[in-house]
């Protein structure tokens, strides 16, 4: 294994955090793997690591990045705010959206359907002569610790197919499943499941960026502005688990206009935290 030097040194931004839930936050981060959504959005902030795993997943060397969309809460009026794993935008000005799954919670199918929908309105023209042929082409990609359909297959790709005639029906959507549990030929590919699913595996020839990227992240300590926004949701919950919450309303609230900034958290779901209206939320936020 290629031993790749890396800066670790990241300046502390928080000294009010009680030690105990620092060293829980450490001890968690460590032992996580890329399945670990906080992880995977950290290394897919690298439009380069993107393009390393979408060219061995959609079998396509010449596949190139573009754009690497910065996390954010996608939430509008009509939609749940979603706060997405990995979002790219193609050369093909495809938008891609790539999800971790641990363990097969609630229905990820429907979920795939949900986010679909969401990044396809928010992504239309916005114009008074809107023509459907203009909304974007969408590709949405789930990395499953879990083999979903139960065929023993690395790769599920969902087919638009009219009943009866196998003919075809192109809708702009490509859905996958990838099933990181899977035994392949694929070298590449059966490389990419140990380096999502073990905490030290890296492969520098085949994922160098992606190998890099993985490195950084495992070593950061806590401190660093990345990892505060997760500490501060896992107290939270914490506080809420053991029924210990400290602190008066406002400190409450606070907390949940950080999260909301820092997009680890919807505005409904800080809204119901605080047992208050969306609205009265986004002023508060304001």
């Amino acid at each position: 294994m290629k031993k790749v030097a890396v800066d670790t040194k990241i300046k502390t931004t928080n000294n009010d955090v009680p030690e105990d839930r620092i060293k829980k936050f450490n001890k968690e981060f460590k032992v996580a793997t890329l399945m670990d959504d906080l992880k995977f959005r950290l290394v897919c902030e690298s439009k380069g690591v993107i393009e390393e795993i979408l060219r061995v997943v959609l079998k396509d060397n010449k596949l190139v990045v573009i754009e690497a969309i910065k996390q954010e809460t996608e939430d509008m009026p009509i939609f749940h705010g979603v706060i997405l794993d990995c979002r790219c935008r193609l050369k093909t000005k495809e938008l891609v959206d790539i999800e971790v799954q641990v363990a097969l919670d609630d229905d990820p199918v429907r979920r795939m359907r949900y986010n679909e929908a969401m990044l396809t309105i928010k992504n239309s023209p916005k114009k008074k002569r809107f023509k459907y042929k203009d909304i974007p082409n969408v590709i949405l990609i789930m990395f499953c610790q879990f083999d979903l359909f139960k065929k023993g297959k690395a790769i599920y790709e969902i087919d638009r197919v009219v009943n009866g005639i196998k003919v075809k029906s192109d809708n702009g959507v490509r859905e996958i499943y990838v099933n990181t549990t899977a035994k392949t030929s694929d070298k590449k590919l059966q490389s990419l499941f140990k380096i999502m699913t073990t905490i030290a595996e890296i492969d520098s020839k085949t994922f160098p960026k992606l190998s890099q990227k993985k490195i950084e992240v495992n070593d950061l300590y806590l401190g660093g502005d990345k990892n505060m926004a997760g500490l501060d949701l896992m107290m939270y919950k914490d506080g809420v688990k053991d029924g210990k919450q400290e602190g008066r309303e406002e400190g409450r609230q606070e907390l949940m206009i950080k999260l909301y900034k820092d997009n680890m958290v919807s505005k409904e779901y800080a809204s119901n935290e605080l047992h208050i209206s969306i609205d009265e939320f986004i002023r508060l936020v304001k």
